[in-house]
């Protein structure tokens, strides 16, 4: 577009700027010339000057000259839900002159993005703001950016709330000196008192400001405002093509140059060059960083396509129910009814992880008894506990891999391999090597099984815990959340500590008769009356029963 030479500098910019919102998705917005006043007075703090241009309606309302775009397009927006609403505008305002002597119209272009915004849509913004800038200053301009939280983080640890104000004011009007006086008064600490006054000295490029940042960031909400705002920094994404181009004529044809110079005498550069290459240090360094950062970009969005399809795939998987088979429920569908219902096994939660412990330690051993008969054709005991068809094994192991393979159950198969081959050679290392130096037994041994570690683990059973990784986040953990659902909340607490008590008592039981059998096998004679209880209870045979593949070290 050629510019016509009746227009004004200002009418030709606001073209420019309208056409290059408009080439990004940003719609038109219009508005009246005037608002309720009290809009304005409810937000007095957010306008540039307290000075508004008023009169009063014909149905008696005091109405105002709009001062300001934004708080009326904020009143009036209405994004769709999780979504944006996108709009520029190109609209007069009313302010005083910059003398306080009477009003004057300001023709205002802006853009606004309202609604649920995050990382990339800020970046979005921030992109436009520099090509704005770059439109009208012709590539000479300077952007700032900052973030409130970094300065909330730090006043958050003030407690007198006018304190934090007038440290606020103080910050605002960079004023170190004020700062530790009224530091002094209001017995802020020292740490805090020095971290504000180099707060507000800060200033600079990012890469040597964002270091300076992370010293003085603290507590968790300045600790996530840094990153957002390093990020921002990093991901400001202008296009290839500019930068190429940008590139080609401050870079490349003066290295170029360089290289069909002069002979550098003992390889040191002139003045010159020392200068070029310095600064292609440097731009390769904000390179890197954008390079990293976009890289990231990268990577969150292929974790959030990986978490929409295996929602996806979940979904349809619990809606397209086989004759021959119940398909478990989705496990977005689970989380859905506990924060509706507000359960209470919610989530991941202690009543949660006992209740999986012990239907882990169950299920486990029955369907090891069913492997049995169905591969040996005998029913074999694969208990260990003496009360109860219960595995502890397999109620920790349903545990680390549920704590382990929650936060993935939304997403793709192979993160739930991963976990479940990883997570349960770990558990089955640990436990066996725990059992032997505290019982002097083993339970299993791999040592004829080829690529096994000490008999403990081998790599065919390690694949076995990761397809177990799967079929457990994604098929048995939400059918049991699913049943553990249909127990009411008021009888769901005292029965979990109710089945947490009887499995304690199991567990020191099982430790104390174990211990025993392990002593009457070396031929050592009971300790007392209560050893002999224990052996009347619980003599060799029955033992042998209950633990049919349990084996004791020489």
């Amino acid at each position: 577009m050629e510019r016509s030479p009746i227009w004004r500098a200002d009418e030709w910019g606001g073209l420019r700027l309208r056409e290059l919102y408009r080439s990004r998705g940003y719609l038109p917005y219009r508005m009246s010339k005037f608002e309720p006043y009290d809009l304005y007075l409810r937000n007095k703090s957010f306008l540039v000057s307290e000075n508004i241009l008023t009169f009063t309606d014909t149905d008696g309302r005091l109405m105002a000259l709009k001062p300001d775009v934004t708080l009326s397009i904020v009143k009036n927006a209405q994004p769709p839900s999780g979504g944006l609403e996108k709009v520029y505008y190109h609209e007069n305002v009313y302010r005083t002159t910059s003398v306080g002597l009477g009003f004057r119209e300001i023709m205002q272009t802006g853009l606004e993005c309202i609604g649920d915004l995050d990382l990339a849509a800020m970046g979005e913004v921030l992109s436009l703001a520099a090509e704005s800038l770059g439109l009208l200053g012709g590539g000479a301009y300077l952007l700032d950016l900052g973030h409130m939280g970094l300065v909330s983080g730090l006043l958050e640890q003030v407690r007198e709330e006018n304190v934090r104000e007038r440290l606020l004011a103080e910050l605002g009007r960079k004023n170190t000196a004020a700062l530790s006086q009224l530091c002094a008064q209001a017995g802020v600490e020292r740490d805090l008192a020095e971290r504000l006054c180099r707060l507000a000295q800060l200033y600079g490029p990012p890469d040597r400001i964002l270091p300076q940042l992370k010293e003085l960031a603290a507590g968790s909400q300045a600790k996530e405002s840094l990153e957002e705002l390093e990020g921002l920094c990093t991901a400001l994404p202008p296009a290839v093509e500019r930068t190429r181009e940008a590139l080609e004529k401050r870079y490349y044809e003066r290295l170029a140059e360089e290289a069909m110079g002069p002979k550098w005498e003992n390889g040191d550069p002139g003045e010159e060059g020392r200068l070029l290459l310095a600064e292609v240090r440097e731009d390769m360094t904000c390179l890197h960083r954008t390079a990293r950062a976009l890289a990231q970009s990268y990577q969150s969005v292929v974790e959030l396509e990986d978490e929409m399809g295996a929602r996806l795939r979940d979904l349809r998987k619990s809606r397209d129910r086989k004759w021959y088979a119940l398909n478990p429920p989705a496990n977005a569908g689970i989380d859905l009814e506990e924060r509706r219902t507000d359960h209470f096994a919610q989530g991941i939660n202690m009543y949660k992880i006992l209740l999986v412990c012990i239907v882990g330690s169950f299920a486990g051993v029955i369907i090891e008894m069913m492997w049995a008969y169905a591969r040996y054709g005998v029913i074999e005991s694969r208990r260990g506990l003496v009360y109860g068809p219960f595995n502890l094994l397999y109620g920790a192991g349903a545990v680390v891999l549920t704590l382990t393979l929650y936060k993935y159950r939304n997403k793709g198969r192979i993160w739930s391999f991963l976990g479940g081959f990883i997570v349960g050679s770990v558990l089955e290392y640990a436990c066996s090597w725990g059992q032997e130096m505290l019982l002097g037994s083993r339970s299993w041994d791999y040592s004829n099984i080829p690529l096994n570690l000490n008999g403990r683990i081998c790599f065919t059973y390690s694949v076995f815990w990761g397809i177990l990784g799967i079929v457990w986040i994604k098929d048995l953990y939400p059918r049991m959340a699913k049943w553990i659902l249909k127990i009411p909340s008021k009888a769901g607490r005292p029965l979990t500590w109710a089945l947490t008590a009887f499995m304690i008592v199991n567990i020191i039981v099982s430790c104390v008769t174990v211990a025993r059998w392990a002593e009457r096998r070396e031929g050592e004679p009971p300790a007392g009356a209560f050893w002999e209880f224990v052996d009347q209870r619980f003599p060799d045979e029955r033992m042998e029963r209950i633990f049919a593949n349990m084996s004791f070290g020489s």
